[in-house]
């Protein structure tokens, strides 16, 4: 399962299809070719290519450009590719195909992806690539976009013996191990993504696997092997800002984790300078976390492909609307990401109450992440706030199973007492939110001691059970609190709006005396 969500963010390889990977990421980082790809792929789009040209059908330009789309230089089929464009009878999924060879992935359309909770057109998908792999059994690039394609749908038993097959195919070839990795760590398998790139020799020349390999040993708990080899690559004059922009980011996390502060900084500036996405991603992931000392230039944010980092860059400035239209984006690019889904569905319903949009992003997230606690509970949460308490019911099976030893069992036990005050059970309510907050003590996790208080105060104040004065003297210690354990700034976010929130309801509150004032400022204090 994925996760990413008990991890903190490092630069790991991003894993797109090869139909929207910017060819800069493709090129030899000391050369301007291609990375070279198995010359099989070539003769078989070149065979391709010549019965398309002797016979110019619908079906053959078809079966050429689904050839071209695997092999790196995809102008070889623009012929076939405009052909295809100027035929009224394509269907929309070939049409895009061939738009991105004759355009480039700048300009194909993202309603191509945006299917990606159909799980029969994903099918489809996979029956293309078995077809391609059925012609050349060590087709690389197929056996990969197989992987990612079941790993679209969370079949990832079948997405495991994909991405096998696919490095043993090509154990050297940089988009290949970058995206035998990236599966890995969607996996929660670091030490088996590390220790591919270890083995291979293009490790030790190339700047893009060697900023993957000292990501993956710090999720790994193991010391990088390729500091030195990385520091060389730096240090190559022959290599551009762009091809080691990702490497001196992951050195600079590396370095941020050490206590490095002032060479961390001075190496996530080198990753400015000509940043892929991921880079520019980790750089404002890094500022969140308070680590970085220099201003960023938001407008690098605009560069193509760079919604997680817009997504980082909107969330800062608490521009929760943009922010969550740029995770949408994000979930496009990456589908399988847990993050994407679990930061769309959070701000979407805890800040825009947006709550049928976070039911949306949750169950993309669910299909490549089946059963994922953090997931469901997200959507039961947007459930219970959108009043389909029955829905809800059917899922809370999954937070009732969670053990004191789960990372999230604190946060399930609140959400379990949101369903019973929503439901009407306020006791119950009470009593599960009040067990939520030991356990947040015990586990000495104030952040979310502090957040199941306030959740509990919101849920007090609309079920009409505080009078006006027990609403101030909840909201004047709650503010105490968050002055003595300072927390994260997501979280004094979400304070921020829930006490305005329940600022607003008090005016409505009717007077009445209750035993809550007791238990609430109890547990507060």
């Amino acid at each position: 399962m994925d996760r990413e969500s008990t991890v903190p963010r490092k630069v790991v390889p991003r894993w797109r299809p090869l139909l929207r990977t910017p060819s800069r990421e493709l090129q030899n980082a000391r050369g301007s070719n291609a990375i070279p790809i198995d010359e099989r792929l070539i003769s078989r789009f070149r065979m391709l290519y010549r019965i398309w040209r002797d016979h110019p059908t619908l079906e053959n330009a078809t079966e050429a450009i689904d050839s071209a789309h695997l092999v790196v230089d995809r102008q070889l089929a623009w012929g076939p590719a405009a052909m295809v464009l100027k035929d009224e009878r394509t269907m929309p999924a070939v049409r895009s195909l061939a738009n991105y060879i004759v355009n480039g992935p700048d300009e194909v359309p993202d309603q191509l992806f945006q299917g990606a909770l159909d799980r029969a057109a994903v099918r489809a998908d996979i029956r293309t690539m078995k077809r391609a792999i059925e012609l050349d059994p060590r087709n690389a690039l197929a056996w990969l976009e197989k992987c990612r394609l079941y790993t679209e749908i969370g079949d990832l038993k079948s997405g495991e013996k994909a991405a096998l097959h696919a490095v043993s195919c090509a154990p050297e070839n940089r988009f290949v191990l970058r995206g035998f990795c990236r599966f890995m760590v969607h996996r929660g398998k670091y030490e088996q993504a590390h220790g591919r790139l270890i083995r291979a020799r293009s490790t030790r020349r190339d700047p893009w696997l060697q900023a993957a390999e000292i990501s993956l040993a710090e999720l790994s708990e193991l010391s990088p092997i390729m500091v030195k080899q990385a520091r060389e690559s730096l240090s190559d004059g022959n290599l551009s800002a762009f091809h080691t922009s990702e490497l001196a980011a992951a050195l600079a996390t590396l370095e941020a984790g050490s206590g490095k502060r002032r060479s961390s900084n001075r190496l996530f500036r080198r990753s400015l300078v000509d940043p892929t996405d991921n880079a520019l991603s980790q750089v404002f992931w890094m500022r969140d976390q308070g680590n970085i000392a220099f201003s960023i230039d938001e407008k690098k944010v605009d560069m193509p492909g760079a919604a997680e980092a817009r997504f980082l860059a909107s969330a800062y400035k608490t521009n929760w609307p943009a922010a969550v239209d740029a995770i949408e984006e994000w979930r496009r690019d990456e589908s399988f990401s847990f993050r994407a889904a679990a930061n769309g569905s959070c701000i979407a319903s805890s800040f825009l109450r947006q709550h049928d949009r976070a039911i949306r992003f949750c169950d993309f997230g669910l299909m490549a992440n089946p059963g994922n606690t953090g997931l469901l509970n997200n959507k039961i949460v947007a459930l219970c706030r959108s009043g389909k308490l029955d829905t809800a019911s059917t899922l809370l099976h999954h937070l009732k199973s969670c053990k004191a030893s789960d990372e999230g069992y604190v946060t399930a036990l609140a959400t379990l007492g949101l369903h019973s005050f929503r439901s009407g059970d306020i006791s119950e309510g009470r009593r599960l939110y009040t067990e939520s907050i030991r356990s947040a003590e015990k586990a000495h996790q104030k952040d979310a001691k502090f957040r199941a208080l306030f959740h509990w105060a919101y849920e007090e104040t609309i079920a009409g059970e505080l009078s006006g004065e027990e609403i101030g003297k909840v909201m004047r210690s709650l503010d105490k609190m968050a002055g003595e354990i300072h927390p994260r700034r997501f979280t004094q976010e979400l304070w921020s709006v829930t006490r305005k929130e329940i600022e607003e309801k008090n005016s409505s509150i009717r007077e009445v005396t209750s035993q809550s004032e007791n238990i609430l400022l109890d547990n507060i204090s």
